[in-house]
């Protein structure tokens, strides 16, 4: 057998005892697994011999195909087991429960929240918890009703009273008071009578589905020693490689070293190396041992038990072929019988067929051409009927009809329409006297327009007030210069009436400024217009 290989790296370094340290790991380490190899392959091909016998036989296969059916098996009996245990009933009461399930749509493993909330409240029941006992009231039961009963029997007589309550609200309330959230998916098996569900139970022995306790119980064992095969194989695993991992370390940390160019690096690589072959040499023996001893085992004891696994299997074909020689006669003769029957059957019944199929094709035909005239009269008829329904139509009155529907729609829906614009008018109306403040006078207008207007004069006057005090003053001017003349004709005046009558009349004249000023104030204005204009 060829060795089982040689670990070789490259490494361009100046160094030349980097390569020599490099050859002398690559001798040694093939050396030493050359060796290995060696021993490894004659164990293998021992038992590459003693496997090839037994294939011979054809042993092995059948031992394949027993082993996955106890695989399989032991898996189901495995988890009936341990879901029993957690929700605390019988193996066989899990089955039977888990099949109601099933066939109701619910899923089993709310059964174990179930039965936790059940287990409380009867718990709290039996302390004197007024809450709990009033829950168990609900279904007429007490704490001594139950008391004494297995959990599943309490389970059962639980279910029980719910299915004998009518469907809603209140025992959807009560069947979550008792099973909590887990009520909501076995609301199909409530709605399912007790008779039904005893039904359903009664299935799952008539049928077979039941495994028994001891079934179960080796299963959780066969399943339980399997675990106990893996853990076990984990372990010498993580033993091997926790071996090597300190010089894999070495190897690693010197590959680390080349890259930042240590010249020890190859040094720590080489003696990495020469650490995982002193492990391998070291323990590998052993395990090639231990190895040796297990294919030794399983050897002998297939050995030792072959004459009794080869009757076994001599006996299961035989047996076999017995039931199928024996009952041979009864099934051929049974199959002739019903090809017989059948050929028969079609035979004698194929004239009659035949006659049906030709009287059935003969009668159709005659019955069209017979027809012929009528069904073409028909269909005439037919169609000038619906011609003359359409002719009939006064399509005139139609129309007037649509044009009368559409004005007596109007008619009926104006008002309404009116009514609609009015109020949309008394509404705008309203709305735009409650945006202005109009109540009579507005306050709007008052506040924010009239306020404004006086305002407005007054920055005008005040504006243009030298103007105004421009033509007072010239005006006062004109009335000083003019006053002479003014006083002479007063005298005159007052000396002809005083001429002419014996009464004496005295007129004072004041000249207010001011009084003048606002007297004379527009026409003094226009003039200045006028004047700018000009």
């Amino acid at each position: 057998m060829a060795d089982v290989g040689v670990v070789r790296y490259e490494v361009q370094l100046d160094d030349q005892s980097t390569d020599q340290n490099i050859d002398k790991t690559e001798k040694k380490l093939s050396s030493k697994l050359g060796g290995i190899g060696k021993k490894v392959g004659g164990v293998a091909m021992k038992g590459i011999a003693v496997g090839s016998a037994a294939l011979a036989t054809g042993t092995v296969a059948a031992g394949k195909a027993m082993l996955d059916m106890a695989g399989d098996v032991s898996k189901t009996g495995d988890e009936i087991d341990k879901m029993s245990q957690k929700i605390g009933i019988s193996a066989e009461a899990y089955q039977e429960w888990a099949y109601v399930f099933e066939r109701s749509g619910a899923d089993i493993s709310g059964m174990q929240v179930g039965m936790k909330t059940l287990a409380g409240v009867i718990t709290d029941a039996g302390k004197g918890s007024e809450g709990a006992q009033e829950k168990l009231a609900a279904l007429g039961l007490t704490f001594e009703d139950l008391s004494g009963l297995s959990q599943e029997d309490q389970f059962a007589t639980i279910v029980t009273r719910l299915q004998d309550m009518e469907s809603g609200a209140e025992r959807t309330a009560v069947a979550s008071d008792l099973l909590g959230r887990s009520a909501t998916d076995m609301a199909a098996i409530f709605n399912m009578t007790a008779e039904d569900t005893q039904a359903l139970i009664d299935e799952t022995h008539e049928y077979g589905m039941i495994m028994s306790d001891d079934a179960v119980a080796a299963s959780a064992a066969y399943q339980d020693s399997l675990t106990k095969v893996q853990h076990t194989m984990d372990g010498l695993k993580n033993k091997a490689a926790a071996a090597i991992l300190p010089a894999l370390t070495d190897v690693v940390n010197g590959i680390a070293d080349l890259a930042t160019g240590s010249r020890d690096a190859d040094t720590v690589i080489s003696d990495g190396i020469n650490g995982i072959a002193d492990t391998i040499s070291e323990n590998l023996p052993g395990l090639i041992k231990r190895g040796t001893e297990i294919i030794t085992s399983i050897i002998k004891g297939i050995a030792n038990n072959l004459p009794a696994l080869v009757n076994c299997a001599v006996v299961m074909i035989g047996a076999l072929a017995d039931g199928l020689v024996q009952n041979l006669p009864t099934i051929l003769d049974a199959a002739i019988k019903l090809v017989a029957a059948l050929v028969k059957g079609l035979i004698d019944l194929s004239p009659e067929l035949l006659k049906a199929a030709v009287k059935l094709v003969v009668e159709l035909g005659k019955y069209m051409v017979e027809q012929h005239e009528t069904l073409k009269t028909k269909a005439r008829e037919l169609m000038d009927k619906m011609i003359e329904a359409i002719k009939n139509i006064d399509w005139l009155a139609v129309g007037k009809a649509i044009v009368d529907g559409i004005a007596e729609g109007i008619a009926k829906f104006g008002s309404s329409v009116l009514d609609g614009i009015k109020n949309l008018g008394s509404n705008a109306l309203g709305a735009a006297k409650e945006t202005f403040k109009i109540n009579s006078p507005s306050k709007l207008f008052r506040d924010e327009v009239g306020a404004a207007i006086p305002e407005g004069i007054a920055v005008g006057i005040d504006e243009n007030e030298d103007m105004v005090f421009d033509s007072l003053a010239t005006l006062t001017a004109d009335v000083n210069y003019n006053l002479p003349d003014m006083s002479a004709a007063a005298e005159n005046l007052g000396a002809a009436i005083t001429a002419s009558s014996s009464a004496s009349i005295t007129v004072p004249l004041i000249v207010d400024g001011r009084e003048m000023a606002r007297a004379t104030a527009w026409y003094t204005n226009e003039q200045l217009a006028w004047e700018a204009r000009g």
